[in-house]
C-alpha cells in the first residue's frame, strides 16, 4: 500500500511539472517576441503565466502595453497600478499609465503621472512630449510649448514635438514661431506631407497666401490624397475671392475622402457665393448626412434657404441648429429675423431675448427687440434697447439716438 502510495504521488509530480518548466524570465522573454509581433492576445497569456510564477514590475507594465494596444484601458490601467505596487517609483509605469488616462480624455490625471514620472525621469523626451499633449488638451498651451520644446532639446530629431509645438503656436496665434516650428520639422524630414499643411496653416493664418498655396501644393505632391489639404488649398482660393478655383479643389478633396463633411460645407459655400442655391444646399445637406452635429451645415443651410425665401425650410434648418447648438445665439437670432419678416413679432422677440441671453453684447439682437418695442409704441423700450444695440456697435441705432440726442 506504501508503495503504491509514493508512486501515485510521484505521477502527480511528472505531470504538473511542466508548467513551470519554463522560468518566468523565459516566459516574459517570449510574451515580448509574441508582442513585438502584435500578437498581444498571446502575449497577454504569457505574461500573466510569468506573474504567477513570479511577479514584477516589468511584467505588470508590459501586461499593461499590451492590453493597451487592444483599447483595453481599464485593464491597462490596473496593471500599471499593480506594477507600481511593487515599485511604486517606477518611471515607466507612472508615464504609461499617464498614457492610459491620456486614452480615456482623463488629462488631469494623465498630467498628474506624467509630472510623476518625470520626476524619476527628467530626460525622457517622450514623456514630455505626451506631458505636453494633454496639456493642450486642457488650453495649458503655455506649459505645453515649455514641454515640447524641453522634448526637442533632449531629441532634436523629434519630428512630431516640432509640428506639434507649430500646432501649439497657431492656436495661441504665433503664426512666425509656428512656421518656425514647422520648417524645423521639414528640416529633419521634408517628405512629411503634415509638416507642410501645417505650415500652410501658419501662413495662411498670417494672411501670407501665396506662400500658403506654395505649402498646401508641396503637401498634395507628397501625398495626393491628401483630402485636407485639398480642403485648405480651396479655402485659401475662396478667401481671394477665386471660388472657381475653390470649387475645383474641393471637388478634388471630395473625390479622395468623400465622407469628408468639412468639404461639402466649403463646397456648399463657394457655390452659394457663386449664386448657385440649389447646389449649395446639396452640399449642406450631404455635410450633415455625414456630420449630424456640424452646427456649421446647419447653420449655412438655414441662410441658404432664407436667400431662397423658403421660410419653413430655413425655420427647419435653425431649429435643427438649436439642438446640436443650443448655445449658438446665431441660431436663435435668424430665427428671430425669419418670425420678424413673417409679422409675428411676439415669437421674433422670444428669440431675441434667448439670443442676449446668451450673448449679452449681440448688438443686432438688441435693435431687432427695439426695432419691435417701436412698433407697438414701446418708445421707452425701443430707446433702451437701442442704446444696448448703439453701445455694442450697431451702426442704424448710433444713427438714430444721435438724430434724437440721446446718449448711449
Amino acid at each position: 500500500m506504501k508503495s503504491t502510495l509514493i508512486i501515485l504521488i510521484f505521477s502527480f509530480l511528472w505531470l504538473v511539472t511542466p508548467i513551470f518548466s519554463q522560468t518566468a524570465e523565459e516566459i516574459h522573454k517570449s510574451a515580448i517576441e509574441l508582442a513585438t509581433e502584435g500578437k498581444y492576445t498571446e502575449a497577454i497569456n504569457l505574461y500573466n503565466k510569468s506573474i504567477i510564477i513570479k511577479p514584477t514590475a516589468e511584467a505588470y507594465n508590459d501586461l499593461g502595453t499590451c492590453y493597451g494596444n487592444l483599447g483595453r484601458f481599464d485593464d491597462e490601467i490596473n496593471s500599471y497600478q499593480k506594477a507600481l505596487e511593487l515599485r511604486p517609483l517606477y518611471a515607466d509605469a507612472l508615464a504609461n499609465l499617464g498614457n492610459a488616462y491620456s486614452s480615456k480624455q482623463d488629462y488631469s490625471k494623465a498630467i498628474e503621472y506624467f509630472n510623476k514620472s518625470l520626476e524619476q525621469n527628467p530626460d525622457n523626451a517622450n514623456t514630455h512630449y505626451n506631458l505636453a499633449i494633454a496639456q493642450s488638451a486642457t488650453n495649458e498651451d503655455y506649459k505645453a510649448v515649455d514641454e515640447f520644446r524641453k522634448a526637442t532639446q533632449l531629441n532634436p530629431k523629434f519630428v512630431n514635438a516640432f509640428i506639434n509645438l507649430g500646432i501649439v503656436f497657431n492656436k495661441i496665434g504665433e503664426f512666425t514661431k509656428a512656421s518656425e516650428s514647422f520648417k524645423e520639422a521639414i528640416a529633419i524630414n521634408s517628405d512629411l506631407p503634415d509638416a507642410w499643411r501645417n505650415l500652410g496653416n501658419s501662413y495662411a493664418y498670417a494672411d501670407n497666401y501665396d506662400k500658403a498655396i506654395e505649402a498646401y501644393q508641396r503637401a498634395i505632391f507628397l501625398k495626393p490624397d491628401f483630402a485636407e489639404a485639398y480642403s485648405n488649398l480651396g479655402l485659401i482660393y475662396a478667401t481671394q475671392g477665386n471660388d472657381d478655383l475653390a470649387i475645383e479643389q474641393y471637388k478634388i478633396g471630395i473625390s479622395k475622402n468623400p465622407n469628408f463633411a468639412q468639404l461639402h460645407l466649403h463646397l456648399g459655400i463657394s457655390y452659394f457665393n457663386k449664386k448657385q442655391t440649389e447646389k449649395a444646399i446639396e452640399c449642406y445637406r450631404e455635410a450633415i448626412k455625414l456630420l449630424p452635429n456640424y452646427t456649421k451645415a446647419h447653420y449655412n443651410l438655414g441662410v441658404a434657404y432664407e436667400s431662397l425665401k423658403e421660410h419653413d425650410m430655413a425655420i427647419n434648418a435653425f431649429s435643427e441648429g438649436t439642438k446640436v447648438a443650443p448655445n449658438d445665439p446665431l441660431m436663435y437670432y435668424n430665427l428671430g429675423l425669419i418670425f420678424a419678416n413673417k409679422g409675428n413679432d411676439s415669437t421674433a422677440a422670444a428669440y431675441w431675448n434667448h439670443t442676449v441671453k446668451l450673448n449679452p453684447k449681440f448688438a443686432d439682437a438688441y435693435y431687432g427687440l427695439g426695432m419691435i418695442a417701436g412698433q407697438h409704441n414701446l418708445f421707452d423700450d425701443k430707446i433702451k434697447y437701442f442704446q444696448f444695440a448703439a453701445r455694442f456697435g450697431n451702426i442704424k441705432a448710433q444713427e438714430y439716438l444721435q438724430k434724437i440726442d440721446q446718449k448711449w
